[in-house]
């Protein structure tokens, strides 16, 4: 609080860091602090030093500001105290009208109104424990909401979780909160508001497992004990364009050596990962399954589709045909051979071929059909 002005400072910025959703809190472009030019939320807890405006309108009309005292009493002209200490809004609403009835007797039948207004809010302190970037005592606003302290912390240490964060009021922890809900689909599943010493800790992280390869978003995720590999996927925005999706390879740490499991597509929804497991996902192979080629002295040179039945003289005709300076007497094929990378040849007359006096040759996967210009047998 600087001038009777909030002023929230943005956390140091970290090292970039493997750890999926870190990154988050190293983000200066980012900032959490409350809007206090909102209406008062209905939903706000009152406290001490809280400054509060009654106005009365319609058959009466009056208007009182006053402060809530350290005992929780907020005193009204004409009707006394009245106990608001850790009522919402609407609640110390009910109370008041119910105290100034005596009073004000249209309140009953609606002719007379009341609101109620926050001036100026109190401040509260939040204690953030445990695996935080920057533990200790925050004193912010009492219209703070749990992101915002969250943020000011820096989040997580490298050993905290952003899975199980605590929220503790009271020595109970009052809620859990799952950060990976707000990073993945932006749902803050409650606008958690703070009071006065309540305690955020972020604990120990259980399960971490690193993603890489060909997926959309590398990482190391933290996983809670029943997800499983499809969801370390969706965390991952999904496999990438060129990624062989039918197996996953899985390094794991075994008691004296590392391990290797191959993980079938079939399996996805049902493996669960273990903790320092290593998730990689390969490239499909750059070879292609059904693929001839020409080049030379045709029109159009270049990789075809290697279709049923497609023969020499067809794939000849796929290119358009041959250009004038072909060499016609003789040309090859470079076929590779079953079971090793060695490539033969066969020769064939292409002036037999397009005239169909010789048998028609049929072509297999990755054949290279190659025929010559002339200038390039004279050379």
């Amino acid at each position: 609080l600087r001038d009777s002005t909030w002023v929230y400072e943005v956390p140091a910025i970290k090292k970039t860091t493997p750890y999926y959703g870190y990154d988050f809190f190293n983000n200066p472009n980012i900032n959490f602090a409350p809007n206090l030019n909102i209406s008062t939320p209905a939903n706000y807890v009152l406290g001490p030093n809280d400054e509060l405006t009654i106005t009365i309108t319609g058959m009466n009309e009056n208007t009182n500001t006053s402060v809530i005292t350290r005992e929780g009493n907020y005193e009204i002209p004409r009707a006394g105290l009245v106990y608001i200490q850790g009522l919402t809004i609407e609640q110390a609403k009910a109370k008041i009208k119910k105290k100034l009835l005596m009073a004000y007797p249209a309140l009953a039948s609606g002719k007379t109104q009341l609101h109620l207004s926050l001036g100026n809010v109190r401040t509260i302190k939040v204690t953030i424990i445990g695996e935080a970037q920057s533990p200790g005592d925050y004193t912010v606003s009492s219209l703070s909401s749990f992101f915002n302290v969250l943020y000011l912390s820096g989040g997580p240490s490298e050993a905290g979780s952003l899975r199980k964060i605590e929220l503790i009021r009271g020595n109970k922890v009052v809620e859990t909160i799952d950060f990976y809900q707000f990073l993945q689909k932006g749902v803050m599943s409650k606008d958690l508001r703070l009071e006065d010493q309540d305690v955020i800790r972020f604990p120990l992280y259980q399960k971490r497992v690193s993603l890489h390869g060909e997926v959309k978003r590398p990482a190391i995720y933290e996983l809670l004990d029943t997800e499983t590999l499809t969801t370390l996927i969706n965390y991952a925005g999904g496999l990438g364009d060129e990624a062989f999706k039918e197996v996953a390879k899985i390094g794991q740490v075994g008691s004296k050596e590392r391990l290797l499991k191959d993980v079938p597509a079939a399996d996805f929804s049902y493996y669960i990962p273990r903790n320092a497991d290593s998730v990689v996902f390969e490239k499909i192979s750059p070879r292609y399954a059904n693929r001839v080629i020409i080049n030379g002295a045709v029109y159009r040179p270049g990789n075809y589709e290697l279709t049923d039945g497609l023969t020499v003289l067809k794939l000849i005709q796929k290119a358009n045909g041959i250009r004038e300076e072909a060499f016609i007497n003789r040309a090859y094929i470079k076929r590779l051979l079953p079971g090793n990378a060695e490539r033969a040849f066969v020769a064939f007359n292409v002036k037999d071929i397009l005239a169909g006096t010789v048998a028609d040759i049929p072509l297999f996967r990755e054949d290279s059909v190659v025929i010559s210009a002339q200038d390039d047998i004279k050379d």
